[in-house]
């Protein structure tokens, strides 16, 4: 990036933040009113445009970056929507048992205009305590939370849910409108797809029109929020805080629910308490003003003592201990899909190429460890694994830098503590390699090691490593 693309931008950076400031203290002063006029204001501002489109072009890769407009003709693009000739791919997307999902890709264009919208008025949502998934928190947000209230004894029985097909069940756009007081032709041109239809810019992989057949809704249409718009997610999800709040008034004494995006988990005193809940909440979903949703028992009541799912967790309770790891088959795919992408790694000559598959690989991992921090315990399993599949690569910057992130994250001693492991067959009396990234890497048995010397190993090792390049 230019050195003045660097100023323009850092100087919008600035002048959101602080707009941001006044409508977070507003908020926090009850004055909803102002914090709204402040947000429509931010919103009519150059400076978030410019953040917007610049956050647009980062988050696409290095081999994309060369063949997109620059930061000052986005930026210039970025409100005409007279001559908007921006396509949108519509792809299948395989959900089990022969249904298919229509997810939409968007052109850097839209996705800065996406930004746009959601930069200026995310902070009016007030996400509930108990809800992740709203403003960028991932599911581990909440799972420290539920750790503690099934080690308590009190809640006996959980239950999962989810909302069916909750995108396109939103249609009452004007509540959304008055809720974030957005312009109608924002509505219309960025939250929904109701321009893009109208324009005829919907196509399938191939450059075509979408037929009836080529949809697992029938036809295309723009009902609801689009899936694959970074801004359906917050304008769906929020909407769940009033679901709660009404929720833990009048169940608060039996039950206790969690949300993360469309996916509800009810943990009651009793069987009868988890019952009850379900149908108070599917009352107060069907009767949502943004339009009926209708909610889809994923796992019926369950006695924690057996375990339920949730978000690709496993939450038991066991001999008075709560135990939360990650599910086999979670664990199984993400592996799958590494292995994956190191053989296209291998597949391509040194450079450019391999870089990129390495970099998608690098992100896929980091972000992936993020999401399931709540499970220490399996964390340190999966570290171990992905060193092992990486020793082939270790000299290669970008697989040192990914491991190098994941050193930070190795969970402290006192975590594994508190998420026991379940009981399993005594190992054979042997040493395993732990994070082989420093000549005087630490030889540990798999169930006794130091994390904290494995995290220094890898520390110096990657230090060492950078002084030898200069």
């Amino acid at each position: 990036m230019a050195d003045n693309e660097s100023e323009t931008v850092e100087r919008a950076r600035v002048q959101v933040s602080k707009m941001r400031k006044r409508i977070r203290e507003a908020i926090e002063a009850g004055r909803t009113y102002d914090a709204k006029d402040l947000a429509r204001k931010l919103f009519r501002s150059h400076a978030v445009k410019v953040v917007a489109c610049h956050e647009a072009l980062a988050s696409r890769s290095a081999y994309e970056r060369g063949r997109l407009p620059s930061l000052d003709t986005l930026v210039s693009r970025i409100g005409d929507f007279e001559g908007d000739d921006q396509a949108v791919r519509v792809i299948r997307q395989p959900k089990g048992g022969g249904r298919f999902r229509d997810t939409f890709d968007y052109a850097v264009l839209d996705r800065a205009r996406q930004q746009w919208v959601k930069l200026s008025v995310e902070l009016l949502t007030r996400p509930h305590p108990n809800q992740s998934g709203v403003t960028g928190s991932g599911p581990a947000a909440i799972m420290d939370r539920i750790r503690e209230l099934v080690k308590s004894g009190t809640y006996r029985y959980a239950a999962e849910f989810d909302i069916k097909n909750c995108f396109q069940s939103i249609q009452n756009v004007d509540a959304i409108r008055a809720e974030w007081n957005l312009p109608n032709w924002a509505i219309q041109k960025i939250v929904t797809l109701k321009e893009k239809e109208d324009k005829g810019l919907i196509i399938d992989r191939k450059g075509r029109a979408p037929t009836s057949s080529s949809s697992s809704m029938g036809t295309l249409t723009t009902r609801g929020l689009p899936q694959g718009a970074s801004t359906s997610p917050l304008f769906a999800y929020s909407l769940n805080r009033p679901v709660l709040e009404a929720l833990e008034r009048e169940h608060g004494h039996e039950a206790v629910v969690f949300n993360h995006c469309d996916n509800f988990l009810v943990l009651g005193i009793s069987r009868e308490a988890v019952e009850r809940t379900h149908r108070t909440l599917t009352t107060l979903l069907a009767e949502q003003p943004v339009g009926p949703l209708a909610l889809h028992i994923k796992t019926a009541p369950t006695p924690l003592g057996r375990g339920i799912t949730f978000l690709g967790y496993r939450i038991k309770k066991s001999a008075g201990s709560t135990i939360i790891g990650i599910t086999a088959e979670r664990k199984a795919r993400f592996l799958q899909e590494v292995r994956a992408h190191l053989n296209s790694a291998r597949g391509v000559a040194e450079g450019r190429g391999r870089n990129v598959h390495l970099e998608a690989l690098r992100q896929q991992v980091v972000g992936w460890v993020s999401s399931f921090s709540a499970a220490p315990n399996d964390l340190v399993t999966i570290i171990r694994t992905l060193d092992h599949l990486f020793i082939c690569m270790k000299e290669n910057a970008t697989v040192g830098a990914t491991m190098h992130q994941l050193a930070r994250k190795v969970p402290t001693q006192s975590a594994l503590d508190a998420n026991l492991l379940p009981p399993s067959a005594p190992s054979r009396p042997r040493t395993v390699q732990v994070m082989r990234w420093a000549s005087d890497i630490l030889d540990a048995p798999p169930r006794g090691f130091s994390i904290r010397q494995a995290k220094r190993n890898i520390t110096l090792w990657w230090e060492a490593r950078n002084r030898a390049a200069a």
